[in-house]
């Protein structure tokens, strides 16, 4: 598992840069030059963060088979939802397969779980499809996690 982390920390930390929320908030939430794919992936590298973290459109686009692929890594999130929470429980759908992920440049893949959704066996089962798939493309997950209403 080392491996896999050596691509996307330095010295036992990592900073990553996150532009995944134009899928999940949408474009309203993305001013000035924040709507531009590239400034982000930009201020990544200038910035020296250890990876960006976009969804497979973006990746697909703006990311893979470019000369950012060559200068810093790319964490894929394989889940989402396109409307922020407003109201019932919370779920992201898996939107990317982790051999897509890999065929994409991705040095590891991001997954949204809510704590205390109603939904988390089936959460819990993807995950454990999620984390076989990971091993067997030598990917590393990063797991980001969400208090839901149901959990407060």
């Amino acid at each position: 598992m080392k491996d896999y982390l050596s691509k996307i920390i330095t010295n036992g930390k990592a900073m990553y840069l996150a532009y995944d929320h134009g899928f999940e908030h949408g474009p309203e939430d993305l001013i000035g030059e924040s709507i531009n794919p590239e400034h982000i992936l930009d201020i990544a590298i200038k910035g020296k963060y250890n990876a960006v973290i976009l969804q497979k459109g973006l990746a697909e686009k703006y990311y893979t088979d470019t000369e950012y692929q060559k200068q810093i890594p790319l964490i894929i999130k394989i889940n989402g939802k396109a409307d922020i929470w407003k109201g019932g429980d919370l779920y992201s759908r898996q939107n990317c397969s982790v051999k897509y992920a890999k065929e994409l440049g991705a040095s590891a893949v991001g997954y949204t779980i809510f704590l205390g959704s109603i939904k988390r066996a089936i959460i819990v089962k993807i995950e454990v499809i999620i984390i076989t798939q990971m091993t067997k493309y030598q990917l590393f997950l990063n797991e980001f996690s969400v208090a839901s209403k149901a959990s407060r």
